[in-house]
């Protein structure tokens, strides 16, 4: 069936992902403990999207609600996490760019994805471009 096809192939994305980024890391671990990481890795998204669907189907809406609300405080959680600690935390630690630089592009980042959100939480079109009608094409 389709949702068969659709998790083999977001399993064999997240594996080449996986892959990429384990050679990317120089991870020195032994194969079969890699090829497990892998494993365990590209079926998670496969499940998680089943589990996802299970939720939807059998709770209420006030069980949903509430099993939303922690399933997105947790990926918050993670997304906040990864990004302050893993990535930023050892960016700014080494000195190759300027430091003005690097917290230029933070703060640049961080007001363009407050841009996007307030143009999905009021629904209107930011552009930065000037709209033009139909007869001036």
């Amino acid at each position: 069936t389709t949702a068969v096809v659709i998790g083999f192939a977001l399993m064999a994305l997240v594996f080449l992902e996986a892959v990429v980024s384990t050679q990317s890391t120089g991870d020195q671990r032994g194969l079969t403990h890699q090829l497990t990481g892998l494993l365990v890795f590209a079926l998670a998204a496969p499940i998680g999207v089943i589990l996802g669907i299970l939720i939807t189907k059998v709770l209420d809406s006030t069980a949903l609600d509430i099993t939303m609300f922690v399933i997105n405080a947790l990926a918050t959680g993670t997304f906040i996490y990864i990004t302050f600690l893993e990535i930023l935390g050892p960016e700014f630690q080494t000195r190759h760019i300027n430091q003005l630089y690097k917290t230029t592009a933070v703060v640049i980042g961080f007001a363009l994805m407050a841009l996007v959100f307030l143009e999905r939480a009021h629904g209107t079109r930011i552009s930065f471009y000037p709209q033009l009608r139909a007869s001036e094409l």
